[in-house]
């Protein structure tokens, strides 16, 4: 019976920590849709990086995973650092790609190289955490580099 009990709240906990996440995705959708809107209405036009990173994600909130694998593989073999840095973060959280920490910082390390600084910080709070592997000298020097927070 308790074996019974713990699976069900193993499982229960599971689909809460998937909806959180799916919440958190769908937030920062609409924030990114409000900030293109406002855009829109200043005449100014999305370029073509965001038109791809707002393909990859109308992919995943649609759960095309194929899709977003696709329209991802296009944004980066054309260079977008923007797409790098989705690249890195899909790796890092698994959606819709194999989670693997290695392929996400190699991803943030090249959307560092093309002037993106957030990467820096993704990689810092990557290497601060458990699935990183705590390596707390990485994570100082990104830190430091990318002039944010300590993790």
């Amino acid at each position: 019976m308790r074996r019974w009990l713990l699976a069900g709240c193993l499982a229960a906990g599971l689909a809460s920590a998937q909806s959180e996440g799916e919440r958190q995705f769908e937030a920062g959708r609409i924030a990114d849709r409000q900030n293109w809107e406002w855009r829109a209405k200043q005449g100014l036009q999305p370029t073509e990086a965001e038109k791809a990173s707002q393909a990859v994600a109308d992919a995943i909130a649609q759960r095309d995973c194929a899709r977003a694998a696709s329209q991802l593989n296009a944004g980066v073999a054309k260079g977008h650092p923007e797409l790098m840095l989705l690249a890195g973060a899909m790796y890092e959280e698994g959606v819709c790609l194999k989670p693997s920490w290695e392929r996400a910082i190699s991803f943030y390390e090249k959307a560092a190289a093309a002037g993106r600084p957030e990467a820096m910080a993704r990689i810092a709070a990557g290497y601060a955490a458990p699935a990183g592997g705590r390596d707390a000298a990485a994570a100082l020097w990104w830190a430091l580099k990318a002039k944010t927070a300590l993790p």
